[in-house]
């Protein structure tokens, strides 16, 4: 059989960032609102999963995987089941590690259709639930058709968008406020946890605190400071920082008590070089940063184990740094050291390698928490971002990010 296959028109050269990327479908192709009908369902149910684990975590706790899905099963068992079945074509398809991806739209439907998880979500959704159901109902109808390969008709995506638009109504400012806790916290701020820890620091971990737009959304950042433990030149343009590097998989393994509490939890390596004409290598403010995001209230009401967990965490830091810094071939339990390769650059810069030694560390975990690499976004709506949780990669070729 000969599968025809699209034809890039425009160059990728040609193309930015930010751009898209222009194809000839070949006429013997489906329908182009067949392809419509896939963006818009792959983002709405995807985005509608990150809604329910998020007030279901905001509200239940570490409990939110008891929640039902249907009469008979709950969420932790229905992903042990499916994700185990998953495994026997383990080499099809992405990995993901979060039981929210292996529920469908029709049981995250039922989450929202119980009375007692309702409560957890009606002051997101700008409607009564019946309503908000009755739409998903709609959707649903249409998505199972589709999943299905059953025919579509063109105004089946016309009802998508005015449902998916109802329905996200007040949902796009509530999810843009959770993925956007980027402003300072006030220096003078008199909330008790706050007073407790803005002074807090060691050797190599400090912290900063940011809130969103509302006010809902409190992230503390746990700063680590990558040390520079020596330098070796190998000519007048190139050189090796020996540093550390924070295994982020045994991070989140070691501390299931800070991770239990918080909604998401987000990392960031920054490591660049300095100017060559600058004392050093590698630049002063390289870190490891972790962003640990929590409900602004879930911090008041619970203010002495955070700020106890917050101070234990830092300790453990320093102490794991503390190894590899007093011998630098030992590894902590989560800090490893690293070689760091530096070339200087056509604007007499210090440039950090792609290559790295030592990095056989693997960053894939099963802690629904954790959401990947910090990432700054363009647009956080639905219909464009590129970035989605629990998902490696990207989902489109124009990127959202800068």
């Amino acid at each position: 059989m000969k599968w025809t296959k699209a034809e890039r028109i425009n160059d990728e050269q040609d193309v930015s960032f930010f751009d898209s990327p222009e194809y000839r479908v070949p006429g013997s192709w489906l329908h182009i609102y067949y392809y419509e009908a896939l963006n818009i369902l792959f983002r709405f149910e995807n985005f509608l999963r990150v809604i329910v684990y998020i007030q279901l975590k905001k509200n239940k706790g570490k409990n939110w995987v008891d929640v039902k899905i249907n009469p008979n099963e709950n969420i932790k068992q229905a992903y042990k089941k499916r994700s185990s079945q998953t495994k026997k074509y383990g080499y099809l398809g992405q990995v993901v590690y979060s039981p929210m991806m292996y529920l469908n739209s029709g049981e995250l439907t039922y989450i929202l259709n119980d009375d007692t998880n309702w409560k957890c979500f009606k002051n997101i959704f700008m409607a009564d639930k019946n309503i908000i159901v009755n739409k998903l109902n709609e959707i649903n109808a249409v998505r199972n058709n589709f999943a299905h390969f059953r025919p579509l008709k063109e105004d089946d995506i016309n009802l998508l968008k005015q449902n998916i638009s109802h329905i996200y109504y007040g949902a796009n400012e509530y999810l843009s406020s959770l993925l956007h806790v980027n402003i300072n916290v006030e220096s003078n701020l008199t909330e008790s946890w706050f007073l407790d820890l803005k002074n807090k620091k060691s050797d190599n971990v400090s912290l900063n605190f940011k809130k969103s737009a509302d006010e809902e959304w409190l992230s503390i950042n746990v700063i680590i400071a990558l040390p520079c433990l020596s330098i070796q030149r190998h000519g007048l343009q190139h050189a090796t920082v020996n540093s550390i590097k924070v295994d982020v998989k045994k991070f989140l393994e070691c501390n299931g008590d800070v991770i239990d509490d918080l909604i998401y939890i987000t990392d960031l390596s920054r490591v660049y070089g300095c100017d060559c004409n600058d004392e050093g290598v590698m630049g002063q403010d390289c870190c490891h940063v972790f962003s640990l995001v929590y409900p602004r209230g879930y911090i008041i009401n619970n203010k002495d184990k955070i700020v106890k967990n917050i101070l234990t965490l830092m300790d453990d830091i320093q102490s794991n740094i503390n190894i590899v810094i007093d011998d630098t071939s030992a590894v902590g339990k989560y800090i490893y050291p690293i070689a760091y390769r530096f070339s200087i650059d056509k604007n007499n810069r210090w440039k950090k390698s792609a290559f790295e030694f030592n990095t056989n560390k693997s960053t894939c975990t099963d802690k629904v928490e954790y959401w990947g690499e910090d990432v700054h976004h363009i647009d956080d709506s639905i219909e464009d971002r590129s970035i989605i949780p629990w998902i490696s990669g990207d989902i489109c070729p124009a990127s959202t990010i800068f």
